[in-house]
């Protein structure tokens, strides 16, 4: 889970995830791959390697920035191969009257 605090839609968010082996030494993966899922249910994809959303920040250590673009609960997962297991997680972005696609569709 994120930091406790206010994401507004428009707000950079990094997400982490640490990869170990069998033994707990940190790891590299064959393929890390990356994805959101929105409030809307719309699934987006990123793998490590293939454009700058995914990046490695040390061996087994990596981070996706991204960009909300509106409210309500984020779920996130990030896959791997190489015998490395998936994990999961969210995040809330707080509903703004600033952003289409709320109720009342202020802007």
């Amino acid at each position: 889970m994120l930091t406790p605090g206010r994401i507004f839609p428009g707000t950079t968010v990094t997400l982490t995830a640490s990869f170990v082996d069998a033994a707990g030494i940190a790891s590299d993966p064959t393929t890390v791959v990356f994805k959101t899922c929105s409030p809307s249910q719309s699934i987006k994809t990123y793998t490590y390697g293939a454009g700058t959303i995914v990046t490695k920040t040390a061996v087994g250590s990596y981070q996706a920035t991204v960009t909300p673009d509106q409210g309500g609960r984020w779920s996130i997962r990030w896959e791997t191969t190489g015998g490395v297991v998936a994990t999961e997680d969210d995040f809330i972005v707080q509903k703004s009257p600033f952003v289409r696609g709320f109720i009342g569709d202020y802007v």
